[in-house]
């Protein structure tokens, strides 16, 4: 009984949240509206054995195409626990 709620909630909620993402997911740049602002979600750029993480590369690589399109004015980056400033 307990594995047969579980089923139903993971399904409901999957169904939930694509509604939601219905008309908001982006696949080429030029269809993206012009934003002022886009949030660019923090994660670390090496995964857990040290080699490049694609969810950082595909995210910096969007975020700049996006940037170069013209699409957004300005991004904010989140999820940064080094607060070292950069050259």
């Amino acid at each position: 009984m307990f594995l047969l709620v579980i089923i139903i909630f993971t399904v409901s909620a999957n169904v939930k949240v694509e509604k939601a993402a219905e008309g908001k997911i982006y696949t080429a740049v030029d269809s993206v509206p012009h934003n002022k602002v886009a949030l660019l979600l923090g994660t670390n750029p090496l995964n857990k054995w040290g080699r490049p993480n694609l969810y950082f590369t595909n995210r910096i690589k969007t975020a700049s195409e996006l940037y170069h399109w013209k699409r957004r004015v300005s991004l904010t980056p989140s999820g940064t626990r080094d607060l070292t400033p950069r050259a």
